[in-house]
């Protein structure tokens, strides 16, 4: 019996395929499995929020003086964004989408006492990696995952009602980062644009309106 022949090729190619689907609930469960051990990878937990402590080398103390200067730009920051707020009239409550407090972008942190209102293209990569940290994600997992950071945060960071995030602020830190508008809108057009992931929403949007506003030669 000649063992190359078509009926034993294909018996061998039903054998393969036999194999590889009964070992792909197995590679499944090995990845979830490994996927949970990169997000617990490295941290201790102390108490029941599952927040990570922050290793001593994390954290860097400025000098005196610099923290005399820090304090004294963010003062002249606070008051150039009050004087602007007053200007537009942005500092008056409303009912309208100007003037009423929005709580959808802000991630609370309640262990670190720190909450960021997330501006987008404005420092907001760094941050989410930094908030996802502090959720209790590790790097090597953050490193390896395919989910998008907000996604992620939004697991650990429930969005808020205004009453919850007021009482959140009491005794917490609230910071964002602010960016020049001109930046974040070429930052965007680069990311989203530019670099698209081919075949995406953003890189066929991009295509309509290369087809339609750039002059033919």
């Amino acid at each position: 019996m000649r063992f190359n022949s078509p009926y034993w090729r294909a018996i061998r190619r039903c054998l393969f395929i036999f194999v590889a689907i009964s070992l792909l609930p197995l590679a499944l469960v090995y990845m979830v499995r490994l996927d949970q051990a990169y997000r617990l990878k490295g941290y201790e937990y102390v108490n029941e929020s599952h927040l990570p402590v922050l290793p001593e080398d994390a954290v860097h103390t400025l000098a005196p003086i610099d923290v005399e200067r820090v304090e004294k730009r963010m003062e002249r920051r606070r008051k150039l964004l009050q004087e602007k707020c007053t200007e537009f009239g942005l500092d008056v409550v409303g009912n309208d989408t100007w003037h009423k407090p929005n709580a959808w972008e802000f991630l609370v942190n309640k262990k670190y006492h720190i909450i960021w209102c997330n501006v987008f293209k404005a420092g907001s990569s760094s941050w989410m990696y930094n908030f996802n940290v502090l959720a209790g994600y590790s790097p090597e997992f953050l490193q390896r995952t395919k989910e998008v950071f907000l996604t992620l945060a939004r697991e650990r960071y429930p969005r808020l009602s205004v009453e919850k995030l007021r009482e959140a602020q009491n005794d917490s830190i609230t910071f964002m980062i602010a960016r020049h508008p001109f930046e974040r809108l070429l930052s965007a057009y680069r990311d989203k644009m530019v670099f698209a992931i081919p075949h995406s929403y953003h890189d066929k949007l991009g295509r309509r309106i290369v087809r339609k506003y750039r002059s033919k030669i």
